[in-house]
């Protein structure tokens, strides 16, 4: 939609002037005219086409993206193993991996 906001407009008024200005003939004055509705026809649906292809990709890329996945959790014996400071790294891992996940999801359930 948003490349149909941009063109037909001008489209538009470039067929509307173009219809106006030509030479009068009862023979190929209608068929002319909607040929020229029909090609704009065909032209916008291009256009719709291009901008659904457009988020189809970007909604398939955000889908199949890959996220890095969860930490092998360890047993509570290995946690009480850890000292301070790999315990805080443990805990920062689990939550960074935890975030990733969720935003994930969350783009998944979104689309």
């Amino acid at each position: 939609m948003e490349l149909l906001e941009n063109f037909p407009q001008n489209l538009t008024i470039q067929t509307t002037e173009f219809i106006k200005n030509l030479p009068i003939d009862e023979n190929h004055d209608e068929a002319m005219i909607r040929r020229i509705h029909d090609q704009q026809r065909e032209f916008n649906s291009y256009l719709l086409y291009l901008e659904i292809m457009e988020k189809f990709t970007f909604w398939q890329h955000r889908i199949n993206k890959e996220f890095s996945e969860r930490p092998n959790k360890i047993s509570d014996v290995e946690y009480a193993k850890l000292d301070v400071v790999q315990k805080a790294e443990y805990e920062r891992q689990m939550k960074q991996a935890m975030t990733k996940l969720e935003a994930h999801l969350k783009d998944c359930e979104k689309y």
